[in-house]
């Protein structure tokens, strides 16, 4: 008889062992889809975007600038993620910054044109960057943030295009660039186009 209830104790450790291993990989694969559900992008598109926004702020004097403003040769595909970076150079006077040299930065992202100008709200939500906003020490660094675009199998084919517009405060932003001093000039046009 111990022998029998040496069998089931470890019967029941072994069932016990096998529901948690399936336990454990359905919460990796959740977590993996949550991941790629929020940017969708890869470590080479990332690294791609970087070395593009990089160039961008080593040919020209800016200070607020888009890896890219277009993206049309190819044509975007319809369900895969595109790579798009923000940055920011931090050349505020003393006056508009905290009190450790740095300044928050933030990009207002919106849908502005599309084959649907009714659906420039549901075009808006195919943009997420990550994070919203970023902290950015006075001088010669780039402050980057990550965007990723991805149209549904459903879109229309068309251009699509989004408006960036830089805004920095020397306290936390929430909310957009709305009350806060704009920066970098002139809003920055991206467009996409879908076949």
């Amino acid at each position: 008889m111990d022998r029998k209830g040496a069998i089931q104790l470890s019967l029941g450790f072994i069932v016990m062992i096998v529901f948690a291993v399936v336990l454990l990989s359905l919460a990796i694969v959740w977590l993996r889809g949550m991941m790629e559900s929020i940017s969708g992008l890869t470590e080479t598109q990332i690294a791609n975007a970087e070395a593009e926004l990089a160039e961008v702020f080593e040919t020209q004097q800016t200070v607020f600038a888009l890896s890219r403003t277009t993206i049309s040769n190819p044509p975007a595909t319809r369900g895969k993620a595109y790579a798009i970076a923000i940055g920011f150079k931090n050349n505020l006077d003393s006056s508009r910054l905290a009190s450790d040299n740095t300044a928050y930065f933030t990009a207002d992202v919106s849908a502005v044109g599309g084959p649907d100008d009714d659906k420039l709200s549901e075009y808006g939500t195919w943009m997420k960057c990550v994070p919203p906003s970023i902290w950015v020490e006075k001088g010669d660094i780039v402050g980057k943030i990550m965007c990723s675009f991805a149209a549904p199998q459903i879109a229309d084919a068309g251009t699509y295009t989004y408006m960036f517009e830089g805004c920095t405060s020397p306290s936390k932003i929430a909310g957009g660039c709305t009350g806060h001093d704009k920066f970098g000039g002139a809003p920055m046009s991206l467009q996409i186009v879908i076949r």
